[in-house]
C-alpha cells in the first residue's frame, strides 16, 4: 500500500506546503474525472483487486516520501504529536463538503523518518468509526505501478521486450482498427499504421479509450483479465499507436494479461510471489481475509 514519490530535498515547512499542494491537485483531478463521466462508475477503473474499503469510505491515501518506508505502528485516535495542523486544514474542506469521508496522510523523509501523520475523518461514516492506518484501503490506480513493475521484471529476465507488439502474446488483438474519421453520420475505420506495443500500453499511448465495451456493460472487476484484454479488440483505437497520450485502464489490463501469458501463472499469484512476499508486503492482497477486513468494521 505504499506510494513513493520522488521530490527534491526541501525544508520541513516546504514539505508540508508541497503536500498540501499535492492534495489540492489530486482532489481537483478526482473531481474533474468524476464530473466528466457519463457513467456512475469511475471512468478509469482497471483491474484493482488490492482492496478493500468499507463502502462508505472516501479515501485519499498519500505517501509523500523519497523511498518506501517501513511499516509505521498504528497511532491512537487522539491527536498525535506528529499530526500537522496545516495538513489538517488543507483536508478539512474536502471532509466538510463530503468529497472525502476519511484521510490518512503521511509525510516521511528519504531516510524513512516519519515527519507528520494525520488521521482525519471516518472509516465508517454511519457508525462514526474513526479512520486509522489499521484500516484496509482500496488503492485503486496505484495498482498500475505493479503492472509496470511486473512487465519490467520480465524484460530484465529477457522474457519479453517493451517494443514487442501486444499481438505477440494476445493474437486476438490483431484485428484492432483505428478511427480515421467520425461524425454524426459515420465512422471510418482503418488498420493502425504501426502495431500497439507493450511500451504503448504502459505509457497510455496505445490509442485505447479508458474502458473496454465489456467493462462498460459488466462493470470493472467482474470479468477475468483474459476476457477484458480480448474484449479491447472491439475498441476501436481512437488514434494510431504512439500518436497521443490518454490515461486509461485498458492498456494496463492488457499488460497484466501479458504478465499472465509469459509467466504462466495468474497476475495476482505473480505479484504475490515476485513482489509482495519478497518485500514483506503482508498487508497488501487481492483477497483480504475476514479477519483482515475487521478493522474496517465491514
Amino acid at each position: 500500500m505504499l506510494l513513493s514519490r520522488d521530490i527534491p530535498e526541501i525544508a520541513e515547512p516546504d514539505l508540508v506546503a508541497a503536500f498540501s499542494e499535492l492534495i489540492h491537485c489530486d482532489m481537483r483531478l478526482i473531481k474533474e474525472t468524476f464530473t466528466s463521466s457519463k457513467h456512475s462508475q469511475h471512468p478509469m477503473q482497471m483491474h484493482r483487486p488490492f482492496l478493500n474499503h468499507h463502502s462508505y469510505i472516501g479515501l485519499l491515501l498519500l505517501f509523500l516520501s523519497m523511498a518506501f518506508v517501513s511499516p509505521i505502528p498504528a497511532l491512537s485516535q487522539t491527536i498525535h504529536p506528529t499530526a500537522n495542523e496545516d495538513v489538517a486544514l488543507a483536508m478539512q474542506p474536502y471532509l466538510e463538503s463530503y468529497q472525502l469521508a476519511g484521510v490518512v496522510a503521511i509525510i516521511a523523509d528519504r531516510n524513512g523518518k516519519l515527519r507528520y501523520k494525520n488521521e482525519i475523518g471516518f472509516a465508517n461514516v454511519e457508525d462514526r468509526i474513526p479512520i486509522s492506518d489499521e484500516n484496509v484501503f482500496w488503492i485503486a490506480s496505484m495498482t498500475k505501478m505493479f503492472a509496470g513493475a511486473s512487465i519490467l521484471m520480465l524484460v530484465d529476465e529477457g522474457k519479453l521486450s517493451l517494443d514487442d507488439p501486444a499481438t505477440k502474446y494476445i493474437p486476438q488483438l490483431r484485428n484492432w482498427m483505428v478511427v480515421e474519421e467520425r461524425d454524426a453520420e459515420h465512422v471510418l475505420l482503418r488498420p493502425p499504421v504501426r502495431p500497439v506495443t507493450i511500451r504503448h500500453l504502459l505509457s497510455h499511448t496505445s490509442g485505447l479509450s479508458g474502458q473496454s465495451e465489456l467493462q462498460l456493460v459488466t462493470g470493472n472487476d467482474t470479468s477475468s483479465l483474459k476476457a477484458r484484454s480480448i474484449s479491447s479488440v472491439t475498441g476501436p483505437l481512437q488514434w494510431h499507436p504512439g500518436d497521443k497520450y490518454q490515461y486509461g485502464n485498458q492498456g494496463m489490463n492488457i499488460a497484466a494479461r501479458i504478465v499472465e501469458v509469459v509467466s504462466k501463472i495468474t497476475y495476482d499469484e505473480f505479484l504475490q510471489r515476485r513482489i509482495f512476499e519478497p518485500l514483506g508486503m503482508n498487508e497488501t492482497t487481492f483477497w483480504p481475509t475476514e479477519a483482515r477486513k475487521r478493522p474496517n468494521n465491514c
